[in-house]
């Protein structure tokens, strides 16, 4: 008999390259270009050179029904100055 351990679940990383982001919502990098493209999606953050997007605000925007940008919101820490 043949048996298989349950899937290892590892935390996210904060921040998601293009390809993790396409990975974990089951898309192609070029879906997720042409959804920011069209402000389907939520813009990514610029870090030194590179682009990246935050996890926790791809999960909020998930749970919120994946709504265009124009309705969405992702709301600052408490602590973030004005």
């Amino acid at each position: 008999m043949i048996t298989s351990r349950p899937p290892t679940i590892e935390p996210l990383p904060v921040l998601l390259t293009k390809k993790q982001t396409a990975f974990h919502i089951s898309m192609t990098d070029r879906t997720v270009d042409g959804m920011v493209a069209e402000g389907k999606f939520p813009p990514f953050v610029v870090v030194g050179s590179s682009r990246r997007w935050r996890s926790a605000e791809l999960i909020a925007w998930c749970d919120a029904g994946c709504p265009d940008m124009a309705e969405w919101e992702w709301p600052l820490a408490e602590d973030s100055p004005p």
